[in-house]
């Protein structure tokens, strides 16, 4: 299923998802693409609709005889549809659907009980509603077999529990942005290296994963400036990463501290008891020291003064990789930019560098727009 704005799935993005999360998670059969409302408004609807929609898929499939305990149902829903399987989990268990029979794949996952934004703002409790009518609350329970992936400052899926810490609090909105849109670019090891978070049971059903971030996103938009931006970035980040982690109740990791299962709501405090300012203030001699450093290396690179150099940094990157198997569906984005692999080498943007020559020279080499659409260069007679 598709999140907010997409109804139904596109090929590559169906594609996408079985490649990157369903099969490494067992999946060996066909996957198809659910028609589910996905309205920004009224959001409420959208989900109770997308639920029943889905509830109904699986137990159609179950009553064909085409899925059972050694044959599950899989689910992947990302964003509103993450969020919207919480609600078809409460369905299903209260139909008495095995737990076995059905196995949910979720990403940008809202409803995650300690960091998801619908219920880290239920701090009311009852039935409250989000901005877009969305109703708050309803964490994802512990019903079926989940695997839960979540990238780190993604603001929906990973909302500070210190909000009144405004750095923090600015950092995840950015990253509803540049990180919440970024799963289908991840390459195979940063998912195969989410770090598993800790749960009350250990023989949970619902497994929680943390990608972590190699960048703020509320810096990345300094590195579109080009000479400038990447070295002041360097220089900010370490310093804003320890403020900023601050939000989730840590100095080193940017999601909420505690269980990941445990249903969490925001707290009014502005920083967590658990850390000393004594502990701050080493973290951050430490962290501007590693600051410098940083900003001399970006000083020292060549694709610092590139125009086009921030397409090797994350996120611009992997928000890139996401679109070529979205919309054009390249499984193994390596074309324009360089793909994945121009995230770590430099040398990555070479055949850019070399199409802006050529522009300069008056011969515009335009083979990078073949190697997209998977077409040969025809050269005229």
């Amino acid at each position: 299923m598709g999140g907010s704005g997409i109804p139904l799935p596109s090929e590559g993005y169906v594609n996408a998802a079985d490649i990157m999360y369903l099969r490494p998670n067992g999946f060996t059969g066909t996957a198809e693409s659910l028609f589910t409302p996905q309205l920004y408004f009224p959001g409420n609807v959208s989900e109770v609709q997308g639920a029943q929609i889905l509830a109904a898929a699986i137990n159609e499939q179950i009553a064909s005889g085409q899925a059972g305990p050694d044959n599950p149902v899989y689910v992947f829903g990302y964003s509103q549809s993450a969020a919207m399987s919480s609600m078809t989990m409460e369905q299903l268990y209260h139909q008495g659907v095995p737990a076995e029979d059905v196995h949910f794949v979720l990403v940008g996952n809202a409803a995650n009980p300690n960091g998801g934004i619908v219920e880290m703002l239920n701090f009311w409790g009852g039935n409250l509603s989000f901005w877009n009518g969305m109703t708050l609350g309803h964490p994802t329970p512990d019903y079926f077999t989940t695997d839960v992936y979540t990238m780190e400052y993604d603001g929906y899926a990973d909302f500070p529990r210190y909000p009144l810490n405004l750095l923090s609090t600015l950092n995840a909105i950015a990253g509803m942005f540049l990180t919440h849109i970024g799963y289908f670019g991840l390459s195979e090891d940063d998912i195969a290296n989410a770090i598993a978070l800790e749960t009350t049971d250990p023989d949970s059903l619902t497994n929680y994963y943390m990608i972590p971030a190699e960048t703020l996103p509320l810096l990345d938009l300094l590195r579109l400036n080009p000479v400038w931006g990447s070295p002041l970035a360097a220089l900010l980040e370490p310093s804003m990463r320890v403020l900023v982690n601050l939000g989730y109740g840590s100095l080193t990791e940017g999601w909420n501290q505690g269980p990941a299962n445990v249903p969490t709501t925001i707290s009014w405090d502005l920083l967590p008891s658990n850390i000393s300012w004594a502990d701050i203030n080493a973290a951050l001699a430490n962290a501007w020291t590693e600051g410098v450093q940083d900003a001399i290396k970006e000083l020292q690179d060549p694709t610092t003064y590139f125009p086009g150099g921030f397409m090797a940094e994350e996120p611009f990157s992997t928000v890139w990789n996401a679109a070529q198997r979205v919309y054009f569906d390249i499984q193994d984005p390596t074309s324009l930019f360089g793909g994945s692999a121009m995230a770590t080498d430099p040398a990555g943007t070479s055949d850019f560098t070399d199409f802006l020559g050529s522009l300069v020279d008056g011969n515009p080499d335009l083979s990078w727009i073949t190697d997209i659409f998977g077409l040969d260069m025809i050269s005229p007679a």
